[in-house]
């Protein structure tokens, strides 16, 4: 699965990513790996709609499926280099909080 969003932090065992098809480019779930004592919120918005949220407590390795027809699109930054990105009516948070 390719990544269009990927978080990952100092600490080892702390990854968070959005994973799309790259055959048609469909956004198809988030995946995480924590490490115990970190917890992880990841949401995802379409044109102001909440359209997937999840929270996970480590540890914890997984993924979720992402609901819908959401697909990454090519765009080209300022410099002409073009990647694939989430569209523009596509945005997303994932934020990582450490307990203890």
């Amino acid at each position: 699965m390719a990544r269009v969003s990927t978080m990952i932090l100092g600490p080892p065992g702390l990854e968070i990513a959005i994973e799309y098809n790259e055959a048609n480019r469909r956004v198809t779930q988030a995946s995480w790996v924590l490490a115990a004592g970190y917890t992880a919120w990841v949401r995802v918005w379409q044109n102001l709609s909440l359209v997937y949220e999840s929270t996970i407590a480590g540890p914890e390795t997984g993924a979720e499926n992402i609901p819908g027809n959401l697909r990454v699109e090519e765009v080209t930054d300022y410099s002409g280099e073009t990647y694939l990105d989430h569209p523009a009516n596509i945005t997303y948070s994932i934020e990582v909080q450490a307990s203890g």
